[in-house]
């Protein structure tokens, strides 16, 4: 016959035993919760395994696999299109000074090829076509072509240049009478005419010294100190950009050469070549 007293007993009994047993493994469990959380859990939460590089790029730099490392970021901090595959960038080009541990934007890099078809070839200009140019050019800037009438060249009045952007500056060494005045944009209906004004822009495949060395900047953030001066300029154009150069040319003209910051402002050189 079931006796209820013996049972409740033996409930007692087991509830006795296994409350402190539940109450150790409850008290277990939350210990592991909590270090599981500070060691893994608060940054699968709230960060981001980021890939970024072991040491600063500089521009013109090839991307290549052993150069990245990773890094946690914040969720609320991470860019908009932050580079999350390494693999999606190796073989390009760095356009900019990029200081390692940043985070990477597609945007920071190009195709380290210049030539995009068939018509475009690489050309070197020669040095009597240019009266001036920055020598703060690099590889990969884009450039305009103002050209200067040859007989302003000659006298002590101002060469006007139209451009985009507003500024005057002394061309230097050559003549110190002669200032370039960048003043509004140019109606394309004069490009032959002489009228000093932007007509042809394109992308600086390279610059070298008198040894044949490309010229690079020795800071990777600025352009003020380079490794040698530059001698030769080789720009990407086609037969007809060429050919439009050299009938201004054949004309008596030259060259200014200025190259743009990004920020639509051109810089012309303060130096005669």
């Amino acid at each position: 016959m079931f006796n209820s007293r013996n049972f409740q007993a033996k409930i007692k009994k087991y509830m006795g035993f296994l409350i402190p047993v539940l109450g150790i493994a409850v008290i277990i469990v939350l210990a592991m919760v909590m270090w599981w959380w500070e060691a893994d859990g608060r940054q699968r939460a709230f960060y981001v395994d980021v890939p970024v590089f072991k040491d600063d790029v500089k521009r013109g730099d090839l991307i290549k696999e052993e150069m990245f490392t990773t890094v946690k970021y914040e969720k609320d901090k991470l860019i908009v299109n932050f580079i999350k595959e390494p693999r999606t960038i190796v073989g390009l080009e760095a356009k900019q000074y990029i200081p390692k541990n940043l985070q990477l934007d597609l945007q920071f890099f190009e195709s380290p090829n210049l030539l995009t078809d068939d018509k475009r070839k690489n050309w070197k200009i020669p040095n009597e076509w240019i009266y001036s140019m920055p020598n703060s050019l690099r590889r990969k800037d884009q450039i305009v072509f103002y050209e200067v009438n040859s007989d302003a060249m000659k006298s002590d009045k101002k060469i006007q240049i139209d451009a985009t952007s507003k500024i005057t500056e002394d061309i230097g060494k050559k003549d110190q009478n002669i200032q370039v005045q960048i003043t509004q944009k140019p109606d394309e209906k004069n490009k032959l005419m002489g009228k000093n004004e932007p007509i042809f822009s394109t992308i600086v495949s390279y610059v070298k010294d008198s040894a044949n060395r490309e010229v690079v900047s020795t800071s990777p953030i600025n352009r003020i100190d380079a490794n040698s001066t530059i001698k030769d300029l080789e720009i990407i154009a086609t037969k007809e950009d060429i050919d439009l150069l050299t009938s201004i040319v054949t004309g008596g003209n030259k060259f200014i050469i200025g190259y743009s910051d990004g920020e639509g402002t051109v810089h012309e050189s303060k130096t005669g070549k």
